[in-house]
């Protein structure tokens, strides 16, 4: 009964790491909504900046914890995980985010990756 618990707690983890992975780039889209309404200050701009490049690394620690742990995981949930850890990878994460801030668009990067 212990391994149900351990595997329902990893599979939760990895889907809030697969989640904190997508609600990155979602937080770029914030400010451009707001902008629309009135102009954001800088200080908030880089405020939602530093939030969107760190959600994705926090969502990659979860999932490696998920793997680590849960040893009998289920495919979605390792799927999920791997996924993420992927998208998180040192080489194209910075460039992604720095397509999205100079082009002022929160997607623009999603095309690259």
């Amino acid at each position: 009964m212990e391994n149900t618990n351990t595997h329902l707690s990893s599979s939760k983890k990895a889907r809030i790491g697969f989640c904190l992975l997508l609600g990155g780039p979602a937080v770029l889209l914030i400010p451009t909504l707001i902008d629309l309404i009135v102009t954001v200050p800088d200080i908030l701009a880089v405020f939602f900046a530093f939030t969107s490049a760190i959600l994705p690394g926090i969502g990659a620690i979860f999932c490696i914890i998920s793997l680590v742990k849960g040893k009998e995981l289920d495919k979605l949930g390792r799927a999920l995980s791997i996924i993420t850890i992927v998208m998180c990878n040192p080489l194209f994460y910075p460039l992604y985010f720095v397509i999205c801030m100079n082009s002022g668009d929160g997607l623009a990067g999603m095309s690259f990756m």
